[in-house]
């Protein structure tokens, strides 16, 4: 109950057990843990409408007293936001409880058991409200540790006026910046959420008078609810998994950014290794281990590798209040410290690259950029001529313009924490000299990065260079921008083949 606490032991006492809980919930070992260990990149933080402070909570279940509680709240996500930018780790900002609750469960924020946020215009306007006020905290306080605002958690699904919802509370954002990419829920129907978000990200219209944020899909996994999965065993899910899973982004546009006029990422806000107990209880323990390991590193490397679109995911979860000791046995599948642990979830190797070794790759990559490039050209012109002749009209050029930008973009996130760009959990080691001088050690691990949502972000750099196919006074449209799309693609994938990442 949301003033039990405050009836057994006052309201003071009960901001400070909460703001305690706000300011241990990451330590500096957790987070040593996660860049370290985990290699983590990015955390997904749910937070309440209570979470912003006592003004937000006004004509609702958490007016009053239980407001009072939440007055240093938002402070303490600003922090956290901080420390984590500190350690190289990004926040996806979690609107997780809004007013009324966007889904019937407890979760939500409120106990009703009622998803009232769709049909209230109250809940509506104050979440937009709220909403609006976290995105003008991000480009006001400068938080470049956020990477996304989530609008709503597992939105009840055929949520009533969702969609219409979303294209207002997206068009105010857009008015704060333009540029934070905004996490919409799929309400358990991802192939719309799909065509949704195609068509907020297009590729270029005339109708456009100004830009928007990008759109990028929440979806969650889970296989231990429902009774059609508790009636499985083990290996059909994984099956299933590797199969059909995220398959809504099979379609043949996608990875064409031009030819479909958009693109969509999506990303998996939820998942982890837990399977329903009748499922387990198909398998001896030894089998259930090995089986978990399986199931967490083929979901690992769906989320993030499932083509173009796929942007990873955030397990659940990292800090449980059920989870430890004799209490967490039969609930480990659901820890992400002891998944990690047991080799179930790994991250990519390129995460545990040492500076010394991010450095040398590339080097060694940049010596053969040229080769590679005049290599990508030759071979893209080759087989146009065979296709269409050699009489045929094109434009290669721009094949030409978009592998060097992939390339240098590409490059340029995987060099990105040796460089300073991104942060990183290393600690400098001060040498014995008289000035105290600092440096950095050749074998301190810094990992290094690829692009994530490989379709959104062609289709930004497609912008930005004028390959969107429509132009305007200070530069000419073509019908041939999908040859720099080519050539921007063949570029990342040189770089990641050049530096080992992936396989010519």
């Amino acid at each position: 109950m949301r003033t039990s606490s405050i009836n057994n032991i006052g309201l003071e006492a009960t901001q400070e057990k909460w703001q305690t809980h706000w300011s241990n919930a990451l330590t500096e070992a957790d987070l040593n843990y996660l860049t370290t260990i985990a290699h983590c990149t990015t955390i997904r933080l749910p937070i309440g409408y209570f979470t912003l402070g006592p003004h937000f909570a006004q004509h609702t279940p958490f007016a009053m007293s239980p407001s009072q509680v939440y007055t240093n709240a938002w402070s303490a996500v600003v922090n956290m936001v901080r420390r984590c930018h500190a350690h190289g780790i990004g926040v996806l900002l979690d609107f997780h409880a809004c007013p009324g609750g966007a889904n019937a469960e407890s979760h939500s924020g409120i106990s009703t058991r009622q998803a009232e946020l769709w049909e209230s215009e109250f809940n509506l306007s104050l979440a937009k409200w709220c909403l609006c006020f976290i995105a003008t905290e991000v480009k006001e306080r400068g938080l470049e540790g956020v990477v996304g605002l989530q609008l709503c958690n597992e939105a009840t699904s055929n949520a009533p006026g969702m969609y219409r919802w979303y294209d207002s509370v997206i068009a105010s954002i857009a008015q704060i910046d333009s540029t934070i990419p905004i996490y919409i829920s799929d309400a358990w129907d991802l192939p719309r959420a799909v065509e949704y978000s195609v068509r907020k990200n297009i590729a270029a219209t005339s109708a456009i008078k100004s830009p928007i944020d990008p759109v990028i899909v929440d979806t969650h996994r889970y296989y231990t609810f429902s009774a059609e999965d508790a009636r499985k065993i083990p290996l059909q899910i994984i099956d299933q998994i590797s199969s059909t899973e995220l398959s809504e982004l099979d379609d043949p546009k996608s990875g064409n950014v031009f030819e479909q006029g958009g693109a969509v990422g999506v990303f998996v806000g939820e998942w982890s290794c837990a399977l329903a107990p009748s499922t387990w209880a198909q398998v001896t323990t030894s089998q259930r281990k090995d089986m978990t390991k399986e199931l967490g590193n083929l979901q690992a490397k769906r989320w993030r590798s499932h083509g173009p679109a796929a942007g990873g995911g955030a397990f659940w979860t990292y800090n449980t209040n059920w989870c430890s000791g004799k209490e967490c046995k039969g609930r480990e599948e659901w820890d992400f410290r002891e998944q990690v642990n047991t080799g179930a979830i790994t991250a990519p190797s390129c995460l545990g690259l040492s500076r010394g070794e991010v450095s040398r790759r590339v080097n060694e990559a940049e010596k053969v950029r040229s080769r590679r490039m005049v290599q990508a050209m030759e071979e893209h012109e080759a087989h146009w001529d065979a296709t269409s002749g050699k009489s045929a009209y094109f434009e290669h050029w721009r094949y030409g313009d978009g592998w060097h930008l992939g390339w240098c973009d590409a490059r340029d996130f995987f060099a990105a924490r040796l460089n300073a760009l991104i942060p990183t959990a290393e600690h400098a080691v001060t040498v014995g000299c008289r000035f105290g001088a600092s440096v950095k050690r050749d074998d301190a691990v810094v990992g290094a990065d690829t692009i994530g949502f490989l379709d959104l972000w062609i289709l930004k750099r497609m912008r930005d260079e004028g390959h969107d196919g429509i132009g305007d006074r200070d530069r000419p449209g073509s019908e041939f921008g999908w040859e720099w799309e080519h050539g921007f693609r063949k570029g990342v994938r040189d770089w990641e083949c050049a530096v080992g990442i992936k396989e010519d």
